[in-house]
């Protein structure tokens, strides 16, 4: 796999923490769109571009790990 399509995961609201694995390269947007009892993620090495939105109402996120290789990270990734 090499992309997240758009709103694979939106309003899962069963997620606490994601690890991102390497072998992905895009997110798209809207991918985790309010998951809001999300508190932990980490974004695998290869991935280049976060869409817009995509982790947008992800209100308890507390801990981000990006890696250098991210050149892209569309409007509203984080924002709520």
């Amino acid at each position: 796999m090499t992309n997240i399509e758009g709103n694979a995961f939106q309003d899962c609201i069963g997620l606490t923490t994601i690890t991102i694995p390497n072998s992905v390269t895009n997110i798209d947007g809207n991918v985790f769109y309010g998951c809001r009892n999300l508190t932990s993620l980490i974004i695998g090495n290869n991935v280049a571009s976060i869409g817009y939105y995509a982790f947008s109402g992800c209100s308890n996120l507390k801990s981000i790990v990006i890696p250098n290789r991210v050149t892209f990270i569309g409007g509203y990734a984080f924002i709520n």
